[in-house]
Parts: structure tokens; sequence; C-alpha cells
């Protein structure tokens, strides 16, 4: 079985082909190298040959075959490899080395390849040679040639080492090739184990990283960062579904126990429209959440057109400021403004400009002071960047919760008592983003909260 695996994989195949690809290669070189080697010692034996043939045609030439058969007879007193062999018209050697004729496919003007014998130490041995035969005048014969017994070993032996490179390199491929693919089948199985964990439920599992590095290691820590993020949408995705839970749960029980009282006792027109008109306003609440949690929704997947127009960023402040005055002298809350005397124009939507400056100017008043609300508005402008701030000077936000507030729901009260739904700061965050910037929170100084948009500018 681990067999059949092994040769699935994508590793040991490409270690195959890699292999192959090498060893064809390498053979080519061997295969150019040796026929090099043989064919550069065979050339320099064919020239020794010519040469000695050169110099025996001169012999003959001036003296004969009396003159021919000494030269002969001199050369083949050397104890090197030639060979020589000078027979008469009856067949009878003359001189030479050899004692008779060897066995040749063809006796003619021509280059051949026979064995001979050679007494070595007493010990008749049998020899490969190299020659080129003569017919010469009046029947003679004549062969001049080189021993190339040692070549052939030479050549053997080349040979031979090459054919067992060849067999090491393939034997160490193919094991290089197994511990490759099973060291790469193991970290893919892990991750598989990982996945099938996963799928199975348990988001808190992680691929094991080895930290090499390599390819393998940054696919999982890719992964990993990928898995901690669905994680963290899950764990708020519960969050949120609680906190719907709980705040839907309270307006719905009012709605019901108003109704239900209103059952039970007996009651006149004038009570029964005040108890029609608070359930209207409950509903209007209800409606109001679910059409901000729609609005963020659409906001962050990119679903909701916006229409830009250039517009006067401090106009749209002073009539935001303007449409909340009311709601502030309510609660004692008075405003300080910082704005431009000029008009700074930009290119935004202005419906969701005004809902998130409305937003954050209501996340003040519910989260100021208590005796004495300021509530700070102002403008400024930064490089390419424009920013539109709001702070009050209420408790704050602790620096663990700042990343918390934008998401959906998340409210600090614990008990969840105060007004609101949790949705106001992350419909301006979305809000922000829509317009390519960001919303940024930091604390006020002395104390409270500053909520920061900060915008592209757009002319």
């Amino acid at each position: 079985m681990f067999q059949t695996k092994l040769l699935r994989t994508t590793t040991f195949r490409a270690a195959l082909l890699y292999l192959s690809i090498f060893l064809l290669s390498t053979s080519s070189l061997y295969a150019y190298l040796f026929w090099n080697t043989v064919s550069l010692i065979s050339n320099q034996t064919d020239t020794a040959i010519e040469a000695d043939i050169e110099d025996l045609s001169q012999r003959f030439k001036e003296g004969g075959i009396p003159s021919l058969a000494r030269r002969v007879a001199v050369l083949s007193r050397d104890p090197r490899l030639s060979i020589y062999l000078l027979i008469d018209p009856e067949g009878r050697p003359m001189a030479g080395n050899l004692n008779k004729i060897p066995d040749m496919k063809d006796a003619g003007e021509d280059w051949q390849e026979f064995e001979f014998v050679r007494i070595t130490n007493n010990f008749e041995e049998k020899h490969a040679a190299r020659a080129k035969t003569f017919t010469l005048p009046q029947g003679f014969f004549l062969l001049v040639g080189r021993d190339v017994e040692e070549f052939h070993k030479f050549s053997a032996v080349i040979l031979n080492a090459m054919i067992y490179g060849l067999g090491i390199t393939i034997l160490f491929g193919l094991v290089g090739g197994v511990i490759i693919s099973r060291n790469f089948t193991r970290r893919i199985d892990s991750i598989n184990r990982t996945s099938s964990d996963i799928m199975a439920g348990d988001l808190s599992r992680r691929i094991p990283v080895t930290g090499s590095g390599d390819e393998i290691d940054r696919l999982g820590i890719n992964l990993n960062k990928m898995l901690s993020r669905i994680e963290s949408l899950m764990d708020g995705m519960r969050d949120v579904t609680d906190n719907i839970a709980h705040d839907l749960r309270s307006p719905i029980n009012r709605i019901r126990n108003r109704l239900e009282v209103t059952l039970m006792k007996p009651a006149t027109t004038e009570d029964y429209k005040k108890v029609i008109q608070e359930t209207i306003e409950e509903a209007d609440e209800l409606l109001a959440v679910f059409n901000a949690l729609l609005s963020v929704a659409q906001l962050e997947a990119g679903a909701r057109d916006i229409q830009k127009e250039m517009l006067d960023v401090v106009d749209i402040i002073k009539q935001a400021v303007e449409f909340m005055e009311p709601a502030g002298e309510e609660i004692g809350a008075r405003f300080d403004l910082d704005l431009p005397e000029t008009p700074f124009f930009t290119k935004a939507a202005r419906p969701l400009l005004s809902q998130a400056l409305i937003n954050l100017i209501d996340n003040a008043f519910k989260y100021g002071h208590s005796d004495e609300q300021i509530i700070s508005v102002g403008l400024t402008k930064l490089n390419n960047m424009f920013i539109i701030y709001v702070a009050d000077n209420g408790p704050g936000i602790p620096p663990s919760d700042m990343s918390r507030v934008t998401e959906r729901f998340v409210r600090l009260d614990a008990s969840r008592n105060r007004p609101g739904s949790g949705l106001g700061l992350s419909l301006v965050s979305a809000i922000a983003q829509r317009h390519g910037g960001k919303l940024r929170l930091q604390q006020n100084f002395p104390q409270g909260l500053k909520a920061e948009i900060v915008l592209p500018l757009d002319t």
C-alpha cells in the first residue's frame, strides 16, 4: 500500500523525472567522453602504424626486398607493442615477430583487427592487434601493426566504470527520491489530518510548521493565519448571535408583556392607542437595529453602491452638529467646534458621511461625562488625508478594548442595560472603509475617547 501511495505522490514522480533527465544527460556525457577517448587512442595507434609503414616503404624503394627484410628484422627486436611480418611468395616468414599469417577477414591492403599469440614469461597469451597489410611485387606480403590488448582492457575498464557509475547514480537517486517523497508526504498528511480535525469542528487546530522556511512552511504559516482569522470570525459570529438574542429578547418581551397586560385588564380607547404607539416605537427600534446591521454588512461586502459628489465637509459637520444639538441640550452637553473658516471640498457620499458623524456624536452623548459633557468636533488636514474627529470627556475605553468596539454588537456594558445596539461604531468603520479610509480610536486628553474618521482627499 505504501509503495502504491508513494508512486502516486507528485514529489516521487518529479524525482523520477529529474533522475531520468539527469541520467540521460549523464549518459550522453559519458558516451561523448568514452567515444572521444577511444578515438584519440585509436588515432594515435594508427598514426604510429602509418609512420612505420612510411619508414618501411622508403627502405623498400631504396633496397628492395632484402633491405626491407633487414629493417623488419631490426624493428621486430624492439620489445614494444609493434607487430611486423614479411612473408615470401611460398608463404614462409622471412622476418618479423609473428610466426605465421594471422586469421584475418581480408588480407588486402586495408586495416585489419585480429588475435595473435604472444609468449610472455613462457606463457602463451592471446592478444588483440590492429594492423595494415600490403601485397608487394613478386608475391611478397607485409603486415605492420600494434598490439592493442591493453587498449581494449583500458576501454573495458572505462566502460565498466561508467556503467557502475550510472547504476550507483540510479540507486542513490531512487533512495533520495523515496526519502524526499516520504518527508514531503508526511508533512502533507499532517496538513490533511489538521484539515480533517478542523472540518470536524476543532477550529483551534493549526498546521505544524518546521521552521525551515521552505514553501510548505510558508503555506502553513499563511493557512494558519487564515485559520486564526476564521476562528476569530466564528467566535465573533457566536458573540454576535448571543448579543442579538439578548438585545432582541428584551424589546420583544416588553412588547409581549405590554400587549398581554392590555388584554387582561379593561382599557379605554386612549389606553389602547397609547399601548399601540409604544409598541410601534419598540418595533421601530428593532427595525433600526436590523437596518443598521444590514447597512454594515452591505458596506463591508461592497454590495451597496455609493454616489460620491463634491461637497463641503465643513458644512456637513455643521449640519450634523445642528441636528444633534437638541438632543445634547436635553442631557446638558455642549459642543466645542474647531473648524476651518474656509470651505473644505472633497468627494464623498453625503448621506453616509452625515450618518457617520451623527453616530459618533450620539456615541459621545451616551458615554460622555455625566456632570458636564463637552463634545469636541473638528476637522484637520494631514498630507493627502483629512481627519474628522469627535471627542468626549467621559471615562473613555480601556486600550485592550479599542480593537473590539468596532465589531458588531460589541458593548463594553456587560449588563447591556445602557441604550444602544452596539452597531454605531461598526457602521462608522464600514462607512470609512467604503470611502477608502478608516476609523481610528484613541484616548482623549485629559480624559475621554477621541474618534477619528481618516479619509483620503478625493478632488
